[in-house]
């Protein structure tokens, strides 16, 4: 009997100390505010300038709508999900920053809302494959995180709609349109890929050392990516579901072509 009265008052305590613990927060998050930072003191904490976030809160505000009195504004669950996405760390650190002041459970709400709005409304936008060929002379990249890491490169591949309009263009008549493959895809005609054990000093060892020179530019895109977005990091491991992985994945490949479009690229 007294020791489940203890272990009553022990509930009742705890309850009081998140209420209280809560108010201080909402308190912190009212009277703080992040925009108040100089430009470059922004830029270093959230990876975005004041303008982007702007764009982003005013794109997103449809789905990020404060709700009540005391909901987070679309600034706050903005921040809180681009900052969560810079650092990589789990969803704690975040609600322990000064400058956003919010509950574990709260970040995680801001992350899951701001990443579905980014797939919904802005992916289309700032994602696309080249259609044309002046398009595809400054070429953007391309993203699918449809499927988990377990699943093979050359099945995504095989079901991916780029490779539809590959066939398509090749179909109509294009023959000078290709993508570069490493050697876990299939030769074909619109797929480059490396030659093995090409003797040295031949025509094909030349090809393949240009192939190989020229695919690295995408691995090192891969790897400014996830410098910034450290959340894509392979020891950070995104702790959601597929469907919302996927989602935040995409919501990077996002933010990194609104970074380029702001020039904070050069920034760093």
């Amino acid at each position: 009997m007294a020791g489940r009265l203890l272990f009553n008052l022990l509930d009742v305590a705890e309850e009081q100390d998140m209420r209280e613990n809560a108010v201080i927060m909402r308190e912190l998050r009212d009277n703080i505010n992040p925009f108040n930072l100089t430009n470059e003191q922004f830029i270093r904490v959230f990876r975005f300038s004041k303008e982007a976030v702007i764009y982003l809160c005013d794109s997103l505000q449809c789905i990020l709508q404060r709700r009540g009195r005391r909901g987070i504004s679309a600034e706050t669950q903005v921040l809180a999900a681009i900052r969560f996405s810079s650092i990589g760390s789990y969803q704690r650190g975040i609600d322990n920053d000064y400058l956003l002041s919010l509950s574990q459970p709260a970040v995680s709400r801001a992350i899951k809302a701001v990443a579905v709005g980014i797939t919904e409304l802005l992916a289309n936008e700032w994602i696309k494959f080249p259609q044309t060929e002046e398009k595809r002379a400054a070429l953007k990249e391309s993203i699918n995180a449809r499927f988990p890491g377990s699943v093979h490169d050359s099945f995504i591949w095989r079901h991916s709609a780029i490779r539809d309009e590959m066939i398509r263009l090749y179909n109509s008549g294009d023959r000078s349109t290709w993508l570069l493959g490493d050697a876990g895809y299939n030769l074909e005609p619109w797929l480059m890929t490396p030659i093995t054990d090409a003797p040295e000093g031949s025509a094909e060892a030349r090809y393949t050392q240009c192939h190989t020179s020229t695919r690295n530019c995408v691995e090192r895109m891969f790897g400014v990516l996830k410098n910034v977005w450290r959340c894509l990091l392979s020891h950070c491991v995104l702790h959601f579901e597929l469907v919302m992985a996927s989602n935040i994945i995409t919501a990077c490949a996002v933010l990194h072509n609104i970074r380029l479009r702001y020039n904070l690229m050069d920034r760093e």
